[in-house]
């Protein structure tokens, strides 16, 4: 390319590169018009950089023509943004100034490719381990499911919520009733229903219901040891694919028996109190 912007010179590399043909134009506007528009200025900035300077510059950039291969490892067909590594080299005159550019460009797409992989699978393996510590640590139970209700995770809360331990649940999955067993036989319809409809249609579930674990804590104002049934909440929703289909599970479990045995001492002092004035009111009739 001269001083003047005009290409004097371009191999068919680069019209490949580019996604071009040299019928659409010779200039160096139309260069900068092959360039993806968010990296236009970019590159013009280095552009005039490098002939300011007079000294030789190395760009990257993607250009408007998508890119597309094969996968090695995999044997899939893969496709992205095209990337190029572009040198721009100022050449000058006798007389010092810059008389012509010249450059070469690289296809480094592929490199791109796997490098936006590469972040995104190793974010993904951050948040993984995130999420592991965080459960690990959590008083909730919290689960990820299969579809078909087989574990992929479970904390070490989900299994004391419930009240077994790894071994007689894993026993339990073997004998095809897994979480199941331990749910009272009044509250499994419950939790049948919910999980069917969550694991099939994706519809989130938000249920209580009980479990066959004893629930008992100390009422320090009365020095007694109350006792009654262990009541759960359980919330979940579906993870799908882009066709609505479910891939996975993943939910929360929190005992909420204490809150159960409140609201049903409160609904009982309620009922003794609009007993009492039922029977003052006789009285005073």
């Amino acid at each position: 390319m001269n001083s003047n912007e005009k290409l004097l010179y371009h191999n068919d590399a680069f019209w490949a590169l580019t996604g071009s043909t040299p019928g659409q134009g010779g200039s160096c506007d139309r260069v900068f018009n092959l360039m993806h528009e968010q990296d236009r200025g970019h590159v013009r900035k280095v552009w005039k950089s490098s002939i300011d300077t007079k000294t030789s510059v190395t760009v990257e950039y993607r250009v408007e023509k998508e890119w597309r291969s094969v996968d090695v490892a995999t044997g899939m067909d893969i496709s992205g943004e095209s990337w190029v590594l572009a040198t721009i080299v100022p050449e000058l005159d006798e007389s010092g100034n810059v008389d012509k550019i010249s450059g070469w460009m690289l296809d480094i797409s592929d490199r791109k490719y796997h490098e936006k992989v590469n972040l995104a699978r190793a974010e993904e393996e951050r948040a993984e381990a995130r999420f592991a510590r965080l459960a690990e640590t959590a008083p909730m139970g919290m689960y990820l499911l299969k579809p078909d209700g087989s574990p992929v995770y479970l904390n070490d809360a989900y299994f004391d919520i419930l009240g077994f331990t790894r071994e007689e649940f894993q026993s339990a999955q073997e004998r095809g009733v897994g979480w199941g067993e331990q749910i009272l036989e009044e509250d499994q319809h419950i939790t049948t229903e919910s999980w069917l409809n969550l694991a099939q249609r994706g519809e989130p579930l938000n249920i209580e219901f009980r479990v066959k674990k004893p629930w008992s804590t100390y009422d320090s104002a009365s020095g007694t040891v109350i006792t009654g049934p262990t009541w759960l909440q359980g919330t979940a929703f579906a993870e799908k694919d882009a066709e609505g289909n479910v891939l996975a599970v993943q939910g929360f479990v929190f005992d909420i028996s204490l809150k159960k045995f409140s609201e049903r001492l409160l609904s009982e002092r309620l009922e003794e109190a609009l007993n009492s004035k039922r029977q003052a009111d006789r009285f005073i009739e």
